[in-house]
């Protein structure tokens, strides 16, 4: 029998603490890799991280390199699925799998940042755990349900949203994060959005507004009253970015077409790739290549479209880039 161990020194302890944390890291890593990946989650996250990074590389004839969010998103996926929590529509990936391939044709929606995932993966993962119930993430609720106070080492509690003056927190929620489902409307934490710590009620079209955040779903402030964006054509007068159709930005108070790489700019908007360089301290630059760094888009492919007004899933995810271990 082993004596016990004193540690006297506080720093002793903490280089204690972390070796045995790393070692159950490595120990639930290699239990993960053991087993084979479940191909209803593998399938998903290729269509929603794989199949973008390789058709990029192929735009910008870089050499093709495995996905980690796609990795990091089947780890959740499949976890989820071993408690569960959540099912995979398995009659609808193949047609998730064609919108997102679709949706990468041609090499115009290439920009640093990853593009829109396939809307339809948002009804593939279907929630299975009732109100009052232990849960993990909010996807493995059922609909009208989130999973309140659920962190990285407690599980939470499926619950109904709370109504306009209750309090509310930034969700930490891996699952939501790694399949680009953040805030899905099925599983809201409050009636109306969360704001400061605080539920609010959402402001309807044609009713005032501070800012965009506070108008419904759909909708943005503009000239002070939520209204749908209205996508306006090259020419047509605009007040925002927002204002202008895809392809275009507003400049001076006009819709124009983005510009080119190496074409002036003081604004990612006003760029196809959305990327514009300025040097340090610098009010201008040049808009960059949207396969920087290490890569350039080919001469012979469309010229980039922009994605300003597309939503952006992979930033900030929590835990990109790391080798965690799955929810337990």
């Amino acid at each position: 029998m082993l004596a016990p161990m004193r540690i006297r020194e506080p720093r002793a302890a903490l280089a204690v603490g972390l070796a045995l944390a790393h070692a159950i890291v490595l120990l639930l890593e290699t239990a993960f890799a053991a087993e084979a990946p479940d191909p209803l989650a593998k399938g998903l996250c290729d269509a929603i991280h794989g199949l973008p990074a390789r058709r990029k590389s192929e735009c910008c004839s870089n050499p093709a390199a495995p996905s980690h969010l796609a990795e990091l998103c089947t780890r959740e996926l499949a976890a989820a699925l071993r408690r569960g929590g959540v099912t995979i529509d398995a009659s609808g990936l193949e047609r998730c799998t064609k919108e997102a391939a679709e949706g990468l044709a041609g090499c115009g929606w290439v920009a640093p940042l990853p593009p829109k995932p396939p809307a339809s993966r948002a009804s593939l993962i279907v929630g299975k755990i009732t109100s009052g119930a232990s849960c993990r993430s909010s996807l493995e609720c059922g609909d009208g349900l989130h999973c309140r106070g659920a962190s990285t080492d407690r599980a939470g509690v499926c619950a109904p949203p709370s109504p306009p003056g209750g309090r509310c927190a930034a969700p930490v929620d891996n699952l939501a994060a790694f399949t680009g489902l953040q805030g899905d409307e099925r599983h809201r934490e409050c009636e109306g959005l969360c704001l400061k710590g605080q539920c609010l009620s959402r402001v309807a079209k044609g009713a005032p507004c501070p800012s965009s955040a506070l108008c419904a779903p759909g909708l943005h402030c503009s000239a002070g009253h939520c209204a749908e964006p209205k996508k306006l054509a090259v020419g047509a007068t605009c007040e925002r970015h927002g204002d202008c159709a895809e392809g275009a930005y507003c400049a001076a108070g006009t819709c124009a077409t983005t510009k080119r790489t190496g074409e002036p700019c003081s604004a990612p908007a006003e760029c196809g790739g959305f990327a514009c360089e300025r040097p340090q301290g610098a009010k201008t630059g040049k808009c960059a290549d949207p396969c920087s760094p290490g890569g350039r888009l080919g001469a012979a492919t469309e010229p980039a479209t922009t994605q300003a007004k597309r939503q952006r899933p992979a930033s900030g995810i929590p835990g990109a880039g790391r080798r965690t271990p799955p929810s337990p």
